[in-house]
């Protein structure tokens, strides 16, 4: 408290502690921007999974990252996750006395107005990592209150497609077993999209397939086989969904050959190692410039509040692209 500067402590007592942290070679730990003053600095971190992400493996990637940030720059990691979203306002209160006890929030997940609302008047530091769920009602509301970082998943997909069509495809097929509002998945769509219409392609519904569930391959070749017309390439969110299409297309197709060359899906090298997919194109979220980029935005947000939203993107990593 005394190397805080804290107003409890009087001024001889942080001279003496000052002098001896010298002498024994002692400093505050924690993140801090230049020129900011000790007590602004980020020595507890709160990691905030809303709506049961930790259990999903891809989202694992997100704490081990942040883990390897606290341990290169002396700040404590805390972590804790809110499987139920059903109680906004049991949401909230989590969040908060969670937020009261750290320096700053990085949250993952579900975020709404009104928690962020809540976190701002208690003064505590958040920021989004990745995209948000939102109710189609509340699209760009949420960006007026809140500081985001995300992957550009958008690019990336219209990156893709655009490539896909310079390889000569006019028949592109996107997959995935959902694509809310605000999510990853809704960014991919997006961006597939808008690089048909860049490159003068007409959108056909008839090559979108939104299944609702994972595992879905069979549905999802069965649907684009049954075209007058199929796909010659696919573009598939979630790694999921894009092994048990492969899985589907080789059953249904034993004569054909196998699809890494144009099918490309987003995952990490991780499950690509588990479904066996480790030739495929495979775009993944950049997950160490996330964090940095989410604890300096935090660190900033501690030092001088913001009053404006921002909104950070940061480009996604390819592997294996054709």
């Amino acid at each position: 408290m005394a190397l805080a500067d804290h107003p409890d402590i009087s001024t001889e007592t942080k001279r003496q502690v000052r002098e001896l942290s010298q002498v024994l070679g002692y400093r505050r730990a924690g993140v801090y921007m230049k020129g900011e003053s000790t007590q602004r600095r980020l020595e507890r971190i709160g990691l905030v999974f809303i709506g049961g992400r930790s259990a999903v493996q891809p989202h694992s990637i997100l704490p081990r990252a942040l883990a390897r940030q606290a341990q290169q720059n002396n700040f404590r990691l805390e972590i804790i996750d809110i499987e139920s979203i059903e109680d906004p306002g049991q949401v909230i209160e989590q969040t908060v006395n969670f937020g009261k006890m750290l320096d700053g929030l990085i949250i993952s997940g579900y975020a709404d107005e009104r928690l962020l609302e809540a976190l701002n008047e208690k003064n505590i530091p958040c920021v989004i990592i990745g995209h948000i769920l939102l109710n189609d009602a509340d699209l760009g509301r949420i960006h007026r209150v809140g500081h985001t970082v995300a992957s550009d998943e958008m690019y990336a997909s219209q990156a893709v497609v655009g490539r896909l069509i310079e390889l000569g495809h006019r028949r592109i097929a996107f997959a995935s077993e959902n694509a809310p509002r605000g999510l990853c998945h809704w960014q991919w769509l997006m961006g597939y999209k808008l690089a048909l219409m860049e490159h003068g392609q007409t959108i056909d519904p008839q090559l979108i397939a939104i299944t609702g569930r994972k595992f879905a391959g069979p549905q999802i070749v069965q649907q684009f086989s049954a075209l007058g017309d199929p796909p010659t390439a696919y573009l598939v969110p979630d790694i999921t969904t894009a092994h048990s299409l492969v899985q589907a297309h080789a059953a249904a197709f034993p004569d054909a050959g196998p699809l890494h060359k144009s099918l490309i899906c987003g995952g990490n090298p991780e499950m690509l190692e588990i479904f066996g997919m480790n030739d495929y194109p495979v775009v993944m979220e950049n997950a160490d410039m996330l964090v940095t980029a989410a604890v300096n935005r935090l660190a900033e947000l501690r030092m001088n509040p913001l009053p404006q939203p921002t909104q950070l993107t940061i480009a996604p990593i390819m592997l294996n692209f054709p």
